[in-house]
């Protein structure tokens, strides 16, 4: 149960940040695959409108307690087919777990995915494979993340132009 104060601050921190500026957050789902970097089942995402960075706040509630923190740049976002785009970006990411296996690491990653915008561009669906690379606890710290998840996007004036969604 002391799990869900967590998740109640993920929701709260989410509604208190749409507020106040044009604004992404969602949520995504997933893991990591490799070895040394602790990854996290559940990530609370947010990016502020007209800025190419995305930030990430996760925490992984199974057995041990897992946290993870990412600050991505997205070079590119543009149409593939459709309404289906691609994006790709670099970042960084911090993961540390505790218990009776502890980890800790300092990441860089490449985000790679698609995403889609639908109604009128208020929800985004995405795919996401970062491979990472890492210094930590365990060597070697190398592996991809990877995410399924959305985003809702309330913006203060009309949208988000510095990657255009069409």
């Amino acid at each position: 149960m002391k799990k869900l104060p967590i998740i109640y601050l993920f929701v709260l921190l989410a509604i208190g940040s749409a507020n106040l500026f044009g604004f992404g957050i969602g949520l995504s789902g997933g893991g990591t695959l490799g070895s040394g970097i602790p990854g996290t089942n559940l990530m609370l995402q947010f990016k502020p409108d007209e800025s190419r960075f995305l930030f990430g706040l996760g925490a992984d509630f199974q057995q041990d307690i897992a946290l993870g923190v990412s600050a991505d740049y997205w070079f590119r976002n543009d149409p593939l087919v459709d309404i289906i785009q691609w994006y790709l970006g670099a970042g960084l990411y911090g993961g540390l777990r505790t218990g009776s296996n502890p980890e800790f690491v300092i990441a860089g990653r490449l985000p790679i995915g698609l995403n889609m915008y639908l109604l009128d561009n208020f929800l985004e669906l995405f795919l996401e494979a970062a491979p990472t690379v890492g210094v930590g606890t365990k060597i070697p710290a190398i592996g991809v993340q990877i995410g399924l998840g959305f985003r809702l996007w309330f913006p203060e004036n009309t949208g988000f132009p510095a990657l255009k969604r069409e």
